[in-house]
């Protein structure tokens, strides 16, 4: 499959680039993707980013979310999407926590499952894919899972903010590819399709019964957008069960 060149840049030496002095460089990607990497917004960031308990959260998320609209105010787009991103991650890493305390989320095996990946995958867990350890039996209510819902009240207040929504809109249209569809890529879909189906299994184990099988998508070179609009209609079928379902789910358990 080709490079799409509005994909995050892994293929970069993040250790010498300056992402805000060259801004064309940066690359929204998908979730939380660069948010360990991107400089000088990584160590700019990451100092005020604890989730160990509900206090230390608090502080947190206050902090990083007031560091985004400084970046909002001073025309600093990419400074912003890190702020976010960095309030993801406090949501999922408290998440992985709440439902394991180990954090641990597969059982050890003998076979390295991510050796030979692409990165970021190589990165991954090397016992993903091996059967999944049960989960903590207080997940929805414990420290952790308070934790997580203490950045994701923050992060969605960032993405959802309409001034970071217009200047992610602007950035876009200055520096994406114009001569590639700027339309995801199957490769991002099925990303997205599997967070969000990580997320249903982890958290809304009982949700998965409203799902439907995944699309099978015959390549068709001629009119690519056929097989990737089946798949944002499934990935689109997943967000709404989360939309609807979910805090229905969440008050009755």
């Amino acid at each position: 499959m080709p490079i799409n060149p509005n994909t995050f840049p892994y293929h970069l030496d993040f250790k010498t680039t300056d992402f805000r002095t060259h801004p064309a460089l940066y690359k929204i990607g998908v979730g939380e993707q660069g948010v360990l990497l991107v400089e000088p917004y990584k160590s700019e960031i990451l100092p005020f980013w604890k989730f160990k308990d509900q206090a230390l959260a608090n502080t947190s998320s206050k902090k990083i979310f007031e560091l985004f609209q400084n970046y909002l105010l001073n025309d600093d787009f990419i400074g912003a999407d890190m702020a976010r991103k960095f309030l993801q991650m406090g949501f999922t890493r408290a998440r992985r926590y709440a439902n394991h305390k180990s954090g641990k989320k597969y059982q050890k095996g003998d076979i390295d499952h991510s050796e030979g990946l692409a990165y970021p995958y190589s990165q991954g867990s090397s016992d993903k894919g091996n059967a999944q350890l049960p989960q903590q039996t207080d997940a929805l209510f414990n420290e952790k899972a308070q934790v997580a819902q203490i950045f994701k009240q923050y992060w969605f207040k960032a993405k959802d903010d309409p001034d970071y929504l217009k200047m992610k809109a602007a950035f876009k249209e200055k520096y994406y590819s114009k001569t590639d569809s700027v339309m995801k890529n199957e490769e991002e879909i099925n990303a997205d399709i599997r967070k969000v189906t990580d997320t249903i299994r982890d958290t809304y184990p009982e949700l998965l019964k409203y799902i439907s099988e995944m699309p099978i998508t015959n390549p068709d070179e001629n009119n690519p957008a056929i097989n990737t609009k089946k798949l944002e209609d499934y990935y689109d079928s997943l967000k709404e069960i989360l939309a609807k379902y979910a805090p229905t789910h969440a008050n009755q358990t």
